[in-house]
């Protein structure tokens, strides 16, 4: 038994729950999104991020642990003097021990990305996992000779009511957005245009 000192209550060692005790931390952006654009409800998008997160908790992380294995100075099989990399002793590994996460896809009937990223420690049991908008952390550059390009094909566009050219000299490159996952779990892709089924 062991004694939770802040409320006073005694609780059995053994009667913790076998899930993982997650917490989570979601963009409110990206709430805002699915809510406004699909009338989501936001307990469910709260549910749906944190169903994920149990699920992959369940998983083997597909994020290398770099501290399961620890390097040390000593002589190799050849007689040199270098770094050696090794399987982490019990002792070691006890400290380092976790799983981490990445799963980026689209949420479900969308065609908003999102970036999940997760660390569960492995003795613990504990899992923290964040969910961002997917690519929010890509920007564009354009320069001043760019800009200006980009307000005579404006103007042209507009006096002569000409239709807007796909690309401008290559200014603008969309970036692609590529969907990953643990393995085991769903690739959540993009969602068709209902307009474009019609036609066909």
């Amino acid at each position: 038994m062991w004694i939770n000192e802040n409320k006073g209550e005694k609780m059995r060692s053994d009667s913790r729950r076998d899930d993982n005790d997650n917490h989570l931390k979601i963009d409110d952006t990206l709430i805002s999104l699915i809510n406004d654009y699909h009338d989501v409800p936001t307990v469910e998008i709260i549910c749906f991020f944190n169903d994920l997160a149990k699920q992959m908790g369940q998983l083997e992380g597909n994020i290398v642990n770099k501290n399961k294995v620890k390097r040390r100075m000593g002589v190799d099989k050849s007689g040199k003097y270098r770094w050696i990399t090794e399987e982490a002793t019990p002792d070691h590994a006890r400290y380092y021990d976790y799983d981490a996460y990445a799963f980026r896809g689209y949420y479900p009937g969308s065609k908003i990305p999102f970036k999940m990223s997760g660390v569960k420690q492995g003795d613990w049991r504990v899992a923290c996992w964040v969910v961002a908008i997917g690519d929010k952390n890509k920007t564009t550059s354009i320069n001043r000779d760019e800009l200006v390009e980009l307000e005579e094909v404006m103007s042209d566009i507009i006096l002569l009511d000409q239709v807007f050219p796909e690309d401008v000299n290559g200014v603008y490159k969309k970036k692609t957005f590529r969907c990953m996952r643990p393995k085991g779990m769903p690739l959540l892709k993009k969602a068709k245009d209902v307009s474009k089924k019609k036609e066909n």
